[in-house]
């Protein structure tokens, strides 16, 4: 908060004026930031694709604002805004038929493959191969998804 301060030239005081502290700067800064990524439309078409631009677009903000990956991530379960982009994302892959279940796994997979994907990087910017690869990875982890739940879809109607 001091060297906040002194960037802004204001006392630490007139900061603790508008916030009580690190954590919820922390939580300001995270909330500006989800809040510039686009939103998940379901009426857009397809969900699966939906959802694949929404990481992508995700990994884009994260690479716009370096080092700020590791605070999303622990603030992440707290913010309003990421639990809007969680649910948006996940409603649209209900409108493609999956379950409420079926949609939560998805994009709990695919939400591990974007963490992993940052903790990997260890702080370092991404370049221009860990991009394509992190798409090509983004496309092979939904399209297996995608064929086990179509899979998973017929045998439960075959049981029926």
């Amino acid at each position: 908060m001091r060297s906040l301060s002194n960037e802004l030239q204001v006392s630490v005081g007139a900061l603790y004026k508008h916030v009580a502290g690190r954590d919820e700067l922390m939580a300001l800064v995270v909330e500006k930031v989800l809040d510039q990524v686009p939103r998940v439309t379901t009426g857009a078409g397809d969900g699966w694709l939906a959802l694949r631009a929404h990481v992508l677009a995700m990994q884009a903000q994260m690479d716009r604002y370096p080092g700020l990956d590791g605070i999303v991530m622990e603030h992440s379960p707290k913010s309003p805004t990421a639990n809007a982009l969680r649910r948006e994302g996940m409603a649209a892959l209900q409108g493609e038929g999956l379950t409420s279940g079926q949609a939560h796994h998805v994009y709990r997979a695919v939400s591990w493959l974007w963490l992993g994907s940052r903790v990997a990087l260890e702080g370092r910017p991404r370049r221009r191969a860990d991009i394509d690869t992190f798409a090509e990875s983004l496309d092979i982890l939904i399209s297996g998804l995608r064929a086990h739940m179509v899979t998973e879809t017929v045998r439960a109607q075959e049981e029926i």
